[in-house]
C-alpha cells in the first residue's frame, strides 16, 4: 500500500532506481508511508 503512495508522488523509474540502489532505504520509506 505504501508502495503505491510513493509511486504516485514520484516517477516509477525513480522508485525502481531507489530500490535497486538501496533496498534498505526503499523498505524504510515504504514502512514509513504504510503507517
Amino acid at each position: 500500500m505504501g508502495n503505491t503512495t510513493f509511486q504516485s508522488m514520484a516517477p516509477a523509474s525513480l522508485t525502481q532506481s531507489l530500490g535497486e540502489l538501496d533496498p534498505e532505504v526503499a523498505a524504510r520509506i515504504d514502512a514509513e508511508l504504510a503507517r
